[in-house]
């Protein structure tokens, strides 16, 4: 019964979201819906009206990222989270959200020297861009690793079992502690 019913409420929240007299946190809401039923062009569709409407309001640009990134659009995340940080150039979550983002993109360099440094510069008291900055130059040293002997081609010694993820944690090359 309740999974019929959050079904509707979609619908519900798309005839509100239709009329003209419609306020944003309605179409907001109609976006969250979307989202958790797995609609992602829908609400980024919902998202985007918000951001037009109240572009002041953060959270939207957040949203709309991860809308566009689970749509493989990582472009057009970056170019959401671009105007994020345009907006709000002294914020640790645009500048970590935009190097999570350069990170699927391949980009490692850029959210490493770049975005992640950023995030810890603008808040040093913020444990995740130092994580997302070890985790970064982590791939970039460990990216060529040998898939035969599990030592990276950067000359670091590796065991072949640090080469294979764990459940519970991803094992690296000493080489890439950050500094």
């Amino acid at each position: 019964m309740r999974k019929a019913t959050s079904r509707r409420r979609p619908a519900h929240l798309g005839e509100a979201a239709k009329t003209p007299d419609a306020r944003p946190w309605v179409v907001y809401a109609l976006g969250l819906s979307q989202f958790a039923l797995r609609r992602f062009p829908d609400a980024a569709m919902a998202w985007e009206r918000v951001r037009r409407e109240v572009p002041e309001f953060e959270p939207i640009y957040f949203s709309l990222a991860d809308a566009y990134g689970l749509q493989h659009e990582e472009g057009t995340a970056l170019k959401v989270l671009r105007e994020a940080e345009r907006r709000w150039p002294a914020d640790a979550e645009v500048a970590n959200a935009i190097g999570v983002i350069q990170i699927r993109r391949g980009a490692l360099d850029a959210a490493d020297r770049v975005r992640f440094e950023r995030a810890t510069t603008i808040a040093p008291q913020d444990a995740l861009g130092y994580f997302n900055l070890a985790r970064a130059r982590t791939r970039c040293a460990c990216s060529s690793r040998s898939a035969t002997t599990g030592r990276c081609r950067n000359g670091s010694a590796a065991t072949k079992t640090a080469a294979a993820p764990s459940r519970t944690s991803r094992n690296t090359c000493s080489s890439a502690a950050p500094t």
